[in-house]
């Protein structure tokens, strides 16, 4: 327990810095803003400008899916949008290759554990440790969830690792819907090969799990679907005993990973609702190591008479894995107009909707005139001499349509570059990485700010710092890029894993924490028509000497 404990309290720690360290950088933002104002300025002279830009409502279709870091089982309806059904399907790996099961193997108990993301919270009377609940939805404050309908099934799809069609040896994608590409898709029949096993419903509890409670050997799980069979008579407890044990020795199927992902080509998890209208939707940990399935086994004793000794045979999720997403939305999303720009912007993560930016409504005369306002270049070269005035922020801030979103909306969206598929450059300079995603690059990715000082509260506006992506299109003569608005569901995420493709749309890649984040929200377009929640991009420059025009 005594691990327990500095684990905790090491864990607060961490997280005091974090929340410290945030407050330092918007506290310093401040006074900054206060040392260079028109009132403070006696050498400079300080203002800000507003420019136009265009956005518009981009929707997506399928999107790859394969192999994420979270994978989502279970219902969520949006009150934005509608409903999406997540299921899993996946390979698995033994951890045991040409295993000797020995004489008379006779299988005793088989345990299904999937962990779902979680932290500890305290201790409770028993001196166990106390857990919350992460990326389930909708959010509950006090962790009461909707139960889920959960089947589980033998697939009979090779999920392979590579696409046949490429000359290159490229890996397989596979999409939210099921496809491989446009041509090929994985069949119902297939997924649903052999059933396993039903659970009419499937409750959901963030309390810890203690298996062999009272005794010496006691130990503590964090929460976790699991499920357990021991009666030999069930088809679940028979499935595993002929699938496996039923094997003959030595048998080729368990030699090596390609026989064994041939022989057992996956398993299915599919969700659906209780009853109508109500669900949850479970994000759930499949690479943490206490994933797996246990079937735990007993053989003839050495001699006669004695106990039957046991041993366990464990596979784990890590082969190929697929979420499959299925929208039933009450609210479709179309694509808006990139010409004109849209009144609203419909965001929605998964299989749903970014939306594009164009700084300055992307016309390069204006585009032109910006650069020229702020800097010199040389005549011949075109090449970056010096300001003439200097950026000291630039903001694009985003209001949310309070009188349409009915709460659920994400925390963090996320701003990017579109045609290179990489942050900006002011993601990078952000160097508040916390813990918790939804603290992280606040100065950059700004949080939602909100009615009230907690999650569940209405949503009013996002805030977007990209000062350092100007500065880089003036010093730089930087192509005026076509930027990207996505739900995000870890921003910490976009730093290290490529965006990911759309199906049937080969010039649009998205980011990987829009792809797990379900929620969806809806905001202003620079088109609204109430004008002060139009977008705009708002530039506060410091006048210098050179800029003879700079009033």
């Amino acid at each position: 327990m005594k691990t327990y404990k500095f684990a905790l309290r090491t864990l607060s720690l961490l997280s005091v810095l974090t929340l410290s360290f945030v407050a330092c950088e918007q506290d310093f933002a401040s006074i900054d803003s206060d040392i260079i104002n028109p009132d403070t300025a006696t050498n400079f002279e300080t203002d800000n400008t507003p420019y136009s830009v265009i956005t518009y409502t981009d929707a997506l279709g399928p999107v790859q899916t394969d192999n994420l870091a979270i994978n989502f089982l279970g219902v969520y309806d949006d009150p934005n949008y509608g409903e999406t059904i997540g299921n899993i399907v996946t390979q698995l790996r033994p951890t045991t290759l040409s295993p000797d099961f020995g004489s008379g193997a006779m299988l005793e108990s088989v345990v299904i554990t999937i962990p779902y993301f979680s932290r500890t919270t305290g201790f409770d009377d028993n001196n166990r440790p106390s857990y919350k609940l992460d990326s389930i939805y909708p959010y509950s404050e006090d962790d009461t969830y909707s139960s889920i309908k959960l089947s589980i099934y033998e697939s009979n799809y090779f999920l392979r690792d590579f696409d046949p069609n490429s000359s290159f040896g490229d890996v397989q994608n596979y999409f939210s819907n099921g496809a491989l590409s446009e041509n090929e898709m994985i069949s119902v029949a297939d997924l649903q090969f052999e059933p396993i096993d039903i659970i009419d419903e499937l409750e959901i509890s963030n309390d810890a799990i203690v298996l062999n409670s009272g005794e010496d050997n006691e130990t503590i799980q964090p929460p976790a679907i699991r499920l357990e069979y021991t009666d030999p008579s069930s088809d679940a407890f028979q499935f595993w005993q002929t699938k496996i044990l039923g094997l003959p020795q030595n048998a080729n199927e368990l030699s090596n990973s390609n026989n064994f992902n041939n022989y057992f080509r996956g398993i299915f998890f599919k969700a659906e609702s209780v009853s109508s209208g109500q669900g949850s939707l479970i994000g759930l940990n499949l690479s943490s190591d206490n994933a797996n399935i246990t079937l735990t086994y007993s053989q003839d004793p050495e001699e006669e008479g004695d106990e039957r000794p046991q041993n366990t045979y464990v596979l784990r999720f890590n082969g190929n894995r697929i979420n499959l997403l299925n929208n039933n939305f009450t609210n479709p999303i179309t694509d808006g107009d990139p010409n004109n720009g849209d009144s609203k912007l419909f965001l929605k993560g998964g299989q749903g909707a970014v939306a594009k930016i164009k700084l300055f409504n992307g016309d390069e005369q204006e585009f032109e005139n910006f650069k020229t306002t702020y800097a010199n270049y040389d005549n011949e070269t075109d090449a970056f001499v010096s300001y003439r005035r200097l950026i000291n922020e630039a903001n694009l801030i985003f209001y949310v349509d309070e009188a349409i979103v009915r709460g659920e909306e994400p925390s963090r969206i996320f701003i990017y570059d579109t045609e290179n598929n990489l942050p900006l450059a002011d993601y990078f300079l952000d160097l508040t990485i916390a813990n918790t995603p939804i603290f992280s690059k606040p100065n950059h990715l700004g949080i939602l700010e909100r009615t009230e000082n907690d999650f569940s509260s209405n949503g009013i506006k996002y805030k977007f710092k990209i000062t350092e992506h100007l500065k880089r299109l003036i010093e730089n003569s930087s192509t005026n890029v076509t930027l990207g608005l996505a739900v995000s569901g870890n921003v910490n995420l976009e730093e290290i894993i490529p965006q990911r493709n759309v199906l049937g749309q080969p010039e649009i890649q998205v980011p990987v924490s829009s792809v797990i984040n379900p929620r969806g929200t809806i905001l202003y377009g620079s088109n609204a028509t109430d004008p002060e929640k139009r977008v705009q991009l708002e530039i506060f420059y410091t006048c210098l000497s050179s800029d003879e025009d700079c009033q």
